[in-house]
């Protein structure tokens, strides 16, 4: 887990396999006009866990989830991005 990185997006967090890399805090909210959302770190830990079911084949998954999002007009970093939906579950979950 690396807080503070300046090289990732203000308020947004970033798991390469077991590593989590955080803006801030891994405490912070996800959502942060809901401070009783689950917190990034609870967020990042399902990517872990999909990361690691996954294994080689999830970085190309969630590309393609993402431009899939993108071209039906929705944020590709966002709950209808389908590895992104568990992790925006409250409580969160690997998978929606």
């Amino acid at each position: 887990m690396f807080e503070n990185n300046p090289f990732v997006r203000n308020g947004t967090a970033l798991t390469l396999g077991q590593a989590q890399i955080y803006c801030g805090s891994s405490s912070d909210p996800v959502n942060p006009r809901d401070p009783n959302s689950s917190t990034l770190a609870e967020h990042e830990l399902q990517h872990t866990i999909q990361s690691s079911l996954l294994g080689p084949f999830f970085l190309p998954a969630y590309g393609l989830g993402a431009l899939i999002t993108f071209l039906g007009g929705n944020n590709p970093l966002g709950p209808s991005n389908p590895l992104e939906g568990g992790p925006y579950d409250d409580p969160p979950t690997p998978f929606g």
